[in-house]
């Protein structure tokens, strides 16, 4: 193939994910805060890791997991689903063995914090991350759109997202989500 050829198919690419980020923001936008939701925590995580260690990068990972007690949080369960998604299938591919996660409740969040034991990111580019676009490594492959996408789900729903250097030397991810009310 021509290299002009190429970058065409690159363009064409890059313009349909950005499409579909587009698209799944107009979607998230239509909900309301006034629509109050419930979804369990522990099984968005188990669902998504049960996909995941299906996956070849999965199989060959150790997955180490302290879930709490049941924890009900208020949020769409596809939202939940998709950022507990983008936030393990994240971690998964930087991982070079193990990926942990642990669940506990606040008193009015619930806290999720996943970590890898991978190359980790530099200090300095801790507070870039979810940046729509941004990509640690393009090397590896990716949009650089899901931790964008994380960032948004958690906006649009009451929570927040935090990063840092793990123990183990990869990153750790701490989400907090708002209780559903009872």
């Amino acid at each position: 193939r021509r290299s002009s050829d190429l970058s065409l198919d690159e363009l064409a690419l890059e313009m349909s994910s950005r499409v579909d980020y587009q698209m799944r923001l107009a979607a998230l936008r239509t909900r309301t805060r006034e629509h109050r939701e419930s979804s369990s925590l522990n099984t968005a995580i188990l669902r998504t890791m049960t996909v995941l260690r299906k996956t070849g990068r999965g199989e060959v990972l150790h997955w180490k997991v302290e879930l709490g007690e049941e924890i009900e949080v208020d949020i769409h369960r596809q939202d939940l689903l998709e950022l507990v998604g983008v936030i393990l299938e994240n971690a998964s591919k930087w991982a070079q063995s193990t990926v942990a996660v642990n669940s506990s409740k606040s008193a009015d969040h619930a806290v999720l914090t996943i970590t890898d034991d991978g190359p980790g990111i530099a200090p300095e580019h801790l507070e870039k991350l979810g940046s729509r676009g941004l990509r640690h490594d393009e090397n590896i492959p990716g949009s650089g759109l899901g931790l964008a996408i994380a960032t948004e789900i958690l906006e649009l729903n009451g929570g927040s997202i935090s990063y840092a250097s793990a123990a183990s030397g990869g990153l750790m991810v701490q989400i907090r989500l708002p209780l559903a009310v009872s």
